[in-house]
């Protein structure tokens, strides 16, 4: 009776291990939160190519500056939560599949008196999603931004989503960049530890 017992307790011993293992690794899984799974307001990280421009469009229409109609030089047409900005693009990996958005605001000569303020504008947006920056390069002077075509100012990151603030000189105006992008969907530094620099030429190369 013991003999038959004994593989019989070391069966249930076996099975109890593995279903206690399983249990771990699952817990284990990181679960995405609902930041990192979209970009910017409803636009969703994952987005088709073939569908983020209906997407666009509805976040344009709710950021929608009602002051732009009356003074398309002077003013902006979208505000998102208290950043300026003009445009918004999408970045897609190579199956097509949104990893990143960029909000940019343009300076025309009208503007320029408003560089420092939409600057704050959007550090604060930033801030206040990541937590305080991870890496930043000092403030520029136009002429170094105009030297270099584009100057990554300063980074952020949360669990697999980061942020980006550069500076760019285009047609002659100066531009600011908001990048929020998924950095587990770019290549990972050698060194595994990110930072402005590493993450903005993988992301240039997208």
């Amino acid at each position: 009776m013991k003999k038959l017992l004994l593989p019989l307790i070391l069966s249930l011993f076996v099975t109890a291990c593995s279903q206690t293992r399983d249990k771990k690794q699952e817990v284990q899984v990181p679960q995405e939160t609902p930041f990192e799974q979209f970009a910017v307001d409803s636009i969703a990280f994952g987005t088709s190519e073939m569908k983020f421009d209906s997407i666009r469009k509805t976040f344009c229409a709710k950021t929608q500056n009602p002051k732009w109609e009356n003074d398309m030089i002077r003013e902006y047409p979208h505000i998102y939560k208290g950043f300026s900005f003009d445009n918004v693009e999408g970045i897609f990996s190579d199956n097509g599949k949104l990893i990143g958005v960029k909000l940019s605001t343009i300076f025309n000569e009208s503007r320029m008196s408003d560089v420092t303020d939409v600057t704050e504008a959007l550090e604060q947006v930033i801030t206040n999603d990541f937590g305080e920056c991870k890496d930043a390069h000092q403030s520029p002077s136009i002429r170094q931004v105009a030297e270099v075509g584009e100057y990554a100012y300063k980074y952020w990151t949360k669990g697999a989503k980061s942020a980006l603030m550069t500076f760019s000189h285009e047609n002659n105006m100066l531009h600011i960049n908001y990048y929020t992008y998924r950095n587990d969907k770019i290549n990972a530094p050698a060194n595994g530890t990110r930072n402005i620099d590493g993450d903005f030429t993988q992301l240039k190369r997208k």
